[in-house]
């Protein structure tokens, strides 16, 4: 088990960037994360106002806090918008202090998609696949150099981290695991393509401790969109699955834990249903193959 409210380590002079924190899960796995007093998080985000408020928000919840709070630009449905969100944070990172100046600890790719209404993104993706997948995949990409060098330096106590958010609903998905092609069960496919993303950076760059997890089945504005049917059937596949109908405080537990747990319990590569607990791989979430063609299409893409 992990106490949120008592099992966050100290994160001094730690380096924190989150998507999608302005409300819900994201919210609340900031106000886990500032218990532990980081030096600076970043808020990456559209919507500049919710942003603003959530950090006014929790400024009065923490008035005593040193942790620097800032929002960060960041469109996910653009991935030009991601492009420059990313390096407008590596210029703001070079002008910090010392001891925070390039630097980058914790990247928790939260923000993500299920009910919105079909359509694409600036760059043509089914919105879900953009948003869940490609567009933080970009991030990372252009943020990893970053969360490497921090990864070398001296003094790091913890390992440097980078928790994507994926879901129990990456079993479903079509007949070949990710089809490029399709627009059909996307937000699966998204999910899937994460765990296997998780993998493969975690191989690619063993320094940095990539790992996947599932949130639970939460009410968040991530399901707009959905009518009250599917919503009822999530309650009811979920529970008869042993998925139960979390609030967002506890929706951010696993991914709390996934970024400051202890480093001998958090295994780089791994999805995790819950704390400490992996979750069953499918023929698809495990297959080598499928990881090389999803890398290997990504690359190109991007």
């Amino acid at each position: 088990s992990f106490d949120t409210t008592k099992d966050v380590p100290s994160l001094t002079g730690k380096v924190i960037m989150i998507t999608g924190a302005s409300t819900g899960i994201g919210f609340e796995t900031v106000k886990n994360l500032l218990r532990g007093s980081p030096a600076h998080i970043y808020f990456a985000g559209r919507n500049r106002s919710k942003h603003e408020a959530a950090i006014a928000s929790l400024r009065e919840l923490f008035p005593s806090t040193s942790t620097k709070l800032s929002f960060l630009e960041c469109d996910l449905e653009s991935l030009s918008s991601v492009q420059a969100a990313a390096k407008s944070f590596i210029m703001q990172s070079s002008a910090q202090p010392e001891s925070e100046s390039n630097r980058l600890d914790i990247l928790i790719c939260n923000a993500g998609v299920h009910g919105a209404p079909d359509g694409q993104t600036a760059d043509g993706y089914e919105v879900r696949w953009g948003v869940n997948y490609m567009s933080h995949a970009l991030l990372i990409k252009y943020l990893m150099p970053i969360m490497l060098q921090t990864a070398q330096r001296s003094g790091v106590e913890a390992e440097v981290r980078c928790v994507l958010v994926s879901s129990a609903g990456f079993r479903f998905t079509v007949s070949d695991g990710i089809d490029f092609k399709s627009q059909y069960l996307k937000y699966g496919q998204s999910k899937l393509a994460t765990i296997l993303l998780t993998r493969k950076l975690n191989e690619q760059h063993p320094s940095v401790k990539t790992v996947a997890v599932h949130p639970g089945i939460v009410g968040t504005g991530m399901n707009l969109g959905l009518g009250k049917a599917e919503v009822m059937f999530m309650k009811v596949s979920g529970w008869m699955n042993g998925y139960p109908w979390l609030t967002p405080e506890q929706g951010a537990v696993n991914q709390t834990w996934a970024a400051v747990g202890k480093k001998e319990n958090v295994i780089g590569g791994e999805y995790f249903e819950k704390p400490g607990e992996v979750g069953k791989p499918t023929k698809w979430s495990k297959s080598e193959q499928l990881q090389k063609e999803l890398w290997e299409w990504t690359e190109e893409e991007l």
